[in-house]
């Protein structure tokens, strides 16, 4: 639900905001802190745009980030400025979301398990980043909170000159009752924000991210605060935990009482309160006048998924542990890292605000799957520069060094000088692109250079071939707007810089030498023979005729470059021999079309920010591996892929518009959009995290699988809808995601699937859905406009509807089940049921979900309501 202004405001009617003297200092502490029931924030885990589709998973499992984001912003309403950058301003507020986003990825909050054992850590670590000072004994934890644990923990956010100020939530299971019997078995979980004990008739006010679950028809952010009563299970109560095995002592825990929760409410629905923490922050740590951030030891190996969020750590790291940034999104270091073990940044940006000496401190720095390291120096600044101990590394899939602005610089890498250890390694697949701020032009040895040095001597230097270039899979890349790539060279006087290039407007490719870096920039043709190049840079132009273009050095072990500027490569063979190919692409649209036959043995690699489009027939030519690192590979013509076997990492797609003989692996982050084409080998999509926040790979769009199908990611539309066809076996587990999306108002009445939605349809009875669980089906109404609570399209919503969203062979009985992610609606209820070999989503107009697919049993594998959060379990206990 959306608020409107005038709802907003009534709202927050009752907030108090102290005013900060001198702006946004305190000079003291307050004799009390604001009231938690009108100063904290209501935020509800649906509302992060429309349905929650701003958050992975539409939000469905982030209870524990909205809990724990609520308990923040009553923290910045009481002064604790360094925790938000401004207070919370209601539903489209982006500070909210990237928040949200952040603690999900600091929780490793599963789109499709919730979050499980990285609360606390998550919430550790972003205080700590915030420079929150505090240790283990700042947590009261309890397995078992009652009303008194509530009372104790929460008291200093009400009581005269406090000393402390408490951050807290808690969470509750969902117990089902078996039957008619006193049993009841856990069936999911939920977090909760926890305010004040009013210390009347056992009562606890609280904040709902999903305030339905404990009030029915409550779906607003209005309907916060909640008042809702505690008290013990009764000694007749038998609880299961969800392997169904008996939880002792039951009578030790307590449960919420509303009016749909509890033995007597009808319902058969128990909220077990499972688990609190409360963390009390030391009224010193308002950022009073001369505050400054404390610094954040680690005491165990840290990483950070800033999960497509932007996190700023202002205290310093410390500690003999190890850092990984992961996931999308930036994290920025306010101070240089004095971490002595390796830094790792495996997706997205890690950026310093640091210009000089150790920006990211002095250890060996890794960066791979698409991970990007950025700063703008200015002066002298070292990265993984501790002394024969330290080295850069490009991992697996695309690395980039971002060096922004444009003064002048000398950044040097890496710390052996021992004449043996590289200290910029690679390992298998990985291409390290370096951008200077002011383009690769500005590398060199002139006074205003943006030089790029690489410590050490001999063999700790890159090896500078024949050609005259370092291995081509360390290039530099321009800053215009389409990011054209150069090849580069290596001067211990000067660091990287251009090579000696030889244009084609002063040699024709027909005269082209093996040991020259040939560029073309205008139309070359070569009718018959072979040439051969050492590598190859197209600015624009294009190579066509009858002929062979070998590039590199053809060897095993080796790396043969081609750089694709927007050109056209048209010869008819373009060979490789067993040397790897990489072919970096520009940004520009159309920017690397290749429609020659590839022979290479030993691979191929695709990175830059464009599309690399193959059309050649090289079927029986090209073997190997295939990494997409970044960008995207259009396979459009028959063969074009060769025998090779597919990698797609994380940011990259695979566009498959023919047939693809080899097997495709879609990595974390990774996406396969079917443009009517076949894969034929064996398919994976890596699986969503189920206790993590790995995301999964995804595959979209319309085509054929003939391949064994293995998929644990997620299922959608693409830009174009379709019917994805599964002629081999497919198992799509319970991991996945479904999200379907319809194209205009229309059901199986006047549309099929695949025109009016996009849908599934499995060829084999050893084909399933959702076999080890239930698969989770997201609705997607963009398209038209609106979803049935919209006001867009009454007329449609106003009739029974009926959408087939899979088939399974004639005769068979499909092995499926699916379960609801975004079904609620006030106008009417979703479901869906399989009949016969079919299964379909349906629509009842008038009724809900609780009276017609619960009560009547249509709804294969759909859950209650209160199941819809997390599934947090507590190992400790056995809840």
């Amino acid at each position: 639900m959306k608020l409107n202004g005038d709802a907003f405001r009534q709202l927050w009617k009752p907030l108090r905001l102290r005013q900060l003297p001198g702006g946004s200092h305190l000079s003291q502490t307050p004799s009390q802190w604001e009231n938690p029931t009108t100063n904290t924030p209501s935020i509800l885990q649906l509302q992060f745009g429309p349905w929650g589709e701003d958050i992975p998973g539409d939000g469905l499992e982030y209870c524990g980030p909205t809990a724990t984001l609520m308990a923040i912003y009553y923290l910045y309403n009481n002064n604790f400025t360094q925790l938000a950058p401004a207070a919370y301003g209601g539903e489209d507020d982006k500070n909210a979301t990237n928040l949200e986003l952040v603690l999900g990825g600091l929780m490793q909050t599963s789109s499709s398990g919730g979050t499980t054992a990285g609360m606390q850590p998550g919430v550790w670590a972003y205080l700590a980043a915030c420079g929150i000072s505090g240790n283990p004994k700042s947590l009261a934890s309890s397995s078992k909170p009652d009303l008194a644990w509530f009372t104790s923990q929460l008291g200093p956010n009400v009581e005269s000159d406090p000393d402390v100020i408490v951050l807290a939530n808690f969470s509750v299971g969902w117990f089902q009752q078996q039957g008619t019997s006193s049993t009841y078995k856990r069936t999911g979980g939920h977090f909760l924000t926890p305010l004040v004990v009013p210390g009347s008739d056992n009562q606890l006010v609280l904040n709902n991210p999903a305030p339905s679950t404990f009030v029915k028809g409550a779906r607003s952010a209005l309907d916060n605060p909640q008042t809702v009563t505690v008290s013990p299970i009764p000694a007749d109560i038998t609880l299961l935990n969800q392997e169904g095995h008996t939880i002792s002592d039951p009578t030790s825990y307590s449960q919420v009482i509303t009016a749909i929760l509890g033995p007597d409410s009808g319902t058969g629905m128990l909220a077990v309160i499972t688990g609190g923490s409360a963390w009390s922050i030391p009224a010193t740590d308002l950022p009073t006048d001369g505050w400054q951030p404390a610094p954040w030891q680690l005491s165990a190996d840290q990483t950070i998924n800033t999960n497509g969020g932007n996190l700023t750590v202002r205290s310093q790291l410390q500690g003999s542990f190890s850092l990984t940034k992961s996931g999308p999104g930036t994290l920025t270091l306010q101070q240089a890292s004095q971490l002595t073990e390796p830094t790792t940044v495996s997706g997205g940006y890690l950026g310093s605000q640091q210009t000089d000496g150790t920006p990211f401190g002095s250890t060996s720095m890794i960066v791979s799957t698409g991970g990007v390291l950025q700063f703008s120096p200015s002066g002298s600044a070292t990265i993984a520069s501790a002394e024969n101990a330290a080295s850069f590394t490009a991992g697996g899939g695309a690395a980039t060094l971002q060096l922004a602005g444009t003064n002048s610089f000398k950044v040097t890498i890496g710390g052996y000088n021992d004449s043996s250890t590289p200290n910029i390694q690679r390992e298998p697949g990985g291409t390290l692109l370096i951008a200077p701020g002011s383009g690769v032009e500005a590398f060199g040895w002139q006074s205003d250079a943006q030089q790029v040095f690489v410590a050490g001597k001999k063999a700790n230097l890159p090896v500078v071939l024949s050609s005259g270039m370092v291995a081509p899979w360390l290039l530099g890349v321009n800053n215009d707007a389409a990011s054209s790539a150069s090849f580069l060279t290596y001067d211990s006087s000067s660091g990287f810089q251009l090579p000696t290039a030889t244009s084609s407007i002063a040699v024709i490719i027909a005269d082209a030498k093996s040991d020259m870096i040939y560029q073309v920039v205008n139309l070359q043709t070569l009718d018959a023979g072979a040439i051969q190049v050492a590598a190859l840079q197209m600015n624009l132009g294009g190579i066509y005729g009858q002929g062979t273009l070998l590039v590199g050095s053809q060897q095993s072990g080796d790396v043969a470059g081609v750089i694709l500027n927007c050109a056209l490569l048209g010869i008819s063979t373009l060979a490789f021999g067993e040397a790897e190919a990489v072919i970096y692409t520009s940004g520009i649209i159309g920017a690397g079309t290749v429609t020659s036959v590839i022979k290479g043995l030993g691979g191929l690699t695709v990175c830059g920010p464009g599309w690399l489009t193959l059309l050649g027939n090289s079927a029986s030519t090209l073997s190997g591996t295939i990494n997409v690192n970044s960008g995207g590979l259009g396979a459009a013509g028959p063969g074009a892929t060769g025998s090779a076997d597919i990698s797609v990492n994380a940011g990259s797609t695979l566009l498959v518009a023919a047939a693809v003989p080899g097997t495709v692996t879609v990595q974390q982050y990774g996406t396969l959009y079917l443009a009517g084409g076949t894969v034929a080998g064996a398919l994976t999509i890596e699986s969503i995290g189920s206790t993590s926040d790995l995301p999964g790979g995804t595959l979209q769009g319309y085509g054929t699988v003939s391949g064994t199908a293995t998929i644990g990611g997620i299922i959608q539309c693409g830009p174009t809808v379709g019917l994805i066809t599964f002629s081999g076996d497919a198992t799509i587990s319970n991991e996945s995601a479904f999200y379907w999306q319809l194209q205009s108002p229309c059901d199986n009445g006047t549309s099929t699937p695949g025109t009016g939605w996009n849908a599934l349809q499995f060829l084999t009875p050893g084909s399933s859905i959702g076999a080890d669980g239930a698969v989770r089906i997201f609705l997607d109404f963009s398209v038209i406009g609106g979803d049935p609570d919209s006001g867009i399209n009454p007329t449609f919503w106003e009739s029974d509807l009926t959408w087939t969203i899979a088939t399974f062979p004639s005769g068979a009985t499909p092995n499926c089940s699916m379960t609801h992610g975004n079904f609620i609606y006030t106008s009417g209820a979703f479901c869906v049921c399989v009949t016969g070999n079919v299964v379909n989503l349906m629509w009842k107009p008038g009724e809900t979900e609780w009276n017609w697919c619960y009560a009547t049993g249509t709804a294969r594998g759909s859950v209650r309501p209160q199941e819809s959060c997390s599934a947090m379990r507590r190992a400790a206990d056995g809840v």
